[in-house]
């Protein structure tokens, strides 16, 4: 209903992007992180339909699911560069770019491009099942998973700088300086509804940067944690199920946090903009 009733407005291709990304997100969790938690917990049998399931979902669908979270994030700095734009230089963002989903369409593929190695971690072979003519597909970690320098390159210093310290460090300069524009903006006495929205667009700022660094801390941290020592910890499982589920939250929160306020704020100030000019 937001998108019918606004579809004209500039970050509605951006709304769109952003509420598919956590929508595929979501759902490819469901493959990858819930299919195998049930194969383990339910102690099925390891070669069968479940399994397989299991083995194709996380050595195929994880890195599409890295990606979407990746595209995701990138589409919240790119909302914000254009929330920016829109509040400081108000007269820019009145008409929509003539090809919007360009801009967009380039960081879902550099996000797929940039996880694209992931599948390069993962070696497939076909096993023979024993007592039955059936055979069973697995992976396991290639040479390149196990490469200390790729390790290194990748999870201690890509991921981390472009999924998280930049993003991160983006979100609150352009929110930071959203904030002190509002803030510095003199509010007559008798616009309460005005101040009303001033107000929740603070809370809409701070909200977009708390829920960054809340969801996503976790998932940074444990990169530089080595797993095959915790591999058959309990608490270590426990512990990335916790990230994992943040990641979620994240995701499904992202589209409540944004889309509402976002278009009905930013369509206030066009409003305001054309009286203007037409006064």
């Amino acid at each position: 209903m937001v998108f019918v009733s606004h579809r004209s407005h500039p970050l509605v291709p951006a709304l769109i992007v952003l509420s598919i990304c956590d929508l595929l997100q979501l759902t490819l969790t469901i493959f990858v992180l819930f299919i195998p938690a049930l194969h383990d917990f339910t102690n099925a049998e390891r070669f069968g339909a479940l399994g397989q399931i299991a083995y194709l979902s996380t050595g195929l669908l994880s890195p599409l699911l890295l990606a979407f979270n990746c595209a995701s994030i990138w589409t919240i700095c790119y909302i914000s560069i254009q929330r920016h734009k829109a509040i400081l230089r108000p007269l820019s963002s009145m008409y929509a770019p003539p090809r919007p989903f360009y801009p967009l369409m380039t960081i879902a593929l550099a996000a797929l491009i940039f996880n694209g190695s992931k599948w390069a971690e993962f070696r497939w072979q076909w096993i023979d099942v024993e007592n039955t003519t059936s055979r069973f597909l697995v992976h396991e970690p290639s040479e390149l998973a196990y490469n200390d320098t790729y390790r290194r390159m990748f999870d201690h210093f890509l991921y981390p700088v472009l999924v998280y310290l930049v993003p991160l460090l983006l979100l609150s300069v352009l929110n930071f300086r959203i904030l002190s524009h509002i803030s510095a903006q003199r509010v007559a006495f008798d616009h309460k509804s005005r101040l009303a929205q001033e107000r929740r667009s603070v809370t809409l700022l701070i909200s977009i940067v708390s829920l960054f660094f809340f969801c996503h801390t976790g998932g940074l941290a444990i990169r530089f944690v080595d797993q095959s020592k915790y591999a058959d910890s309990a608490l270590f499982v426990l512990v990335k199920d916790c990230i994992n589920l943040l990641f979620n939250i994240n995701s499904f929160a992202n589209p409540m946090v944004s889309e509402g306020r976002e278009i009905r704020e930013l369509r206030t100030g066009s409003e305001r903009i054309r009286h203007c000019m037409d006064v």
